[in-house]
């Protein structure tokens, strides 16, 4: 009885941890969201193309506003053949918080 006791009590922390991460997850990807609301454009730059472990592709990329140098990752949307390290996009950044940002896979920029 006991065991089984113990077995049902960290069933249900695991469940309890497992949501709280969710719950977080999405908070932090509302207010994400929330700050790209008010937004100002520039380029930027992949700079590295990541496969995670069931989880599809990421990539790194780079972007400048106001002579500072930012890094975000994002997970890849297209498909992977259709880019590579050193192309350029429109990147959509906040205005409120400068490190905030997405890139426009839509929106590619030919550096000629």
């Amino acid at each position: 009885m006991k065991s089984e006791k113990k077995t049902n009590n960290k069933t249900y922390l695991i469940v309890v941890v497992i949501l709280a991460l969710l719950s977080f997850g999405y908070y932090q990807s509302q207010k994400k969201k929330e700050k790209l609301l008010h937004f100002n454009t520039t380029s930027g730059e992949i700079l590295e193309i990541q496969e995670t472990f069931q989880r599809g592709y990421y990539i790194k990329y780079s972007y400048k506003v106001d002579d500072k140098k930012y890094y975000y990752n994002q997970k890849l949307t297209i498909k992977k053949e259709l880019v590579s390290v050193g192309d350029v996009f429109e990147v959509k950044y906040s205005i409120e918080d400068k490190s905030v940002s997405e890139l426009n896979f839509k929106k590619r920029i030919n550096n000629e």
